[in-house]
């Protein structure tokens, strides 16, 4: 007899690990960048951590759907994605998302990090309070060894 079928016809229903299903965030890049090249540049991991997101949680794409959780543009700025940025911003008048310069431009610009930088602190404001905090611990613990 099949053990499925007789747990059913004695009315045992049996339990199964479920895990949750961690949300899946995006980040649109052009076609010419690899995911790969993309998930292991010091700049990505690092802003992906200090946000608080995962690279395991991350899927990377060249186009925006609908019911994408957008986490940060990596696009060139070509015209159309320009003017989509510049209609979403005055529509919302909120930024949701990181938007720069891909990473291998980014990493040869200070006007472009700090950019970068500044949209982080609007939108993570708590990360960067953390930040803040930790910075002033290890400065008094490294004045506490040097007494």
């Amino acid at each position: 007899m099949n053990k499925q079928a007789y747990l059913n016809a004695m009315g045992i229903t049996r339990w199964t690990i479920r895990r949750p299903k961690l949300p899946v965030c995006t980040v649109l890049i052009d076609d010419d960048n690899t995911e790969s090249q993309i998930s292991e540049h010091p700049i990505f991991l690092s802003v992906l951590t200090f946000i608080g997101h995962s690279l395991g949680t991350c899927e990377f794409r060249t186009t925006e759907e609908k019911d994408d959780t957008i986490i940060w543009d990596l696009r060139r700025p070509k015209l159309e994605h320009a003017l989509l940025r510049r209609v979403s911003r005055k529509s919302s008048n909120k930024q949701e998302r990181l938007v720069s310069k891909p990473l291998w431009e980014l990493e040869h610009s200070v006007e472009d990090k700090k950019a970068l930088w500044q949209q982080i602190s609007t939108l993570y404001p708590e990360q960067v309070l953390q930040f803040g905090q930790q910075l002033v611990r290890e400065a008094d613990s490294e004045e506490e060894r040097s007494e």
